[in-house]
């Protein structure tokens, strides 16, 4: 079983860094997807991608996904399918039905 752990991002670096470092041990993967919106519609760029954080972007167990919503989604629907985005990442990176797969917002980090 592996242990994937999956968060949207706006612009939260040091809590990614934190969750990180404190679930490194025990996570296998982490997923982190970005939209190029934010859940109220404005256009945003993507921090993560652009932030020329090598550090980050070259984590070994970091995996990192970009979004765009469609045109007739609420804010609760941004969300929603932000989140719901995550699930097409792990079947790219062959998670399997026996997996763990842990979703929250980026500062929610699990006691580990």
């Amino acid at each position: 079983m592996q242990i994937f752990d999956c968060v949207t991002f706006f612009k939260e670096f040091e809590q990614l860094k934190l969750r990180i470092a404190l679930l490194h041990n025990i996570v296998d993967r982490f997923v982190v997807v970005e939209a190029t919106r934010t859940h109220s519609g404005h256009p945003k760029p993507l921090y993560l991608k652009e932030s020329g954080d090598e550090t980050l972007l070259n984590h070994p167990k970091l995996v990192c996904a970009s979004v765009e919503f469609p045109d007739n989604l609420s804010n609760w629907g941004r969300e929603q399918y932000q989140r719901e985005y995550l699930n097409g990442v792990l079947k790219r990176i062959n998670a399997h039905h026996g997996d763990l797969t842990l979703v929250s917002d980026v500062d929610e980090i699990p006691n580990p």
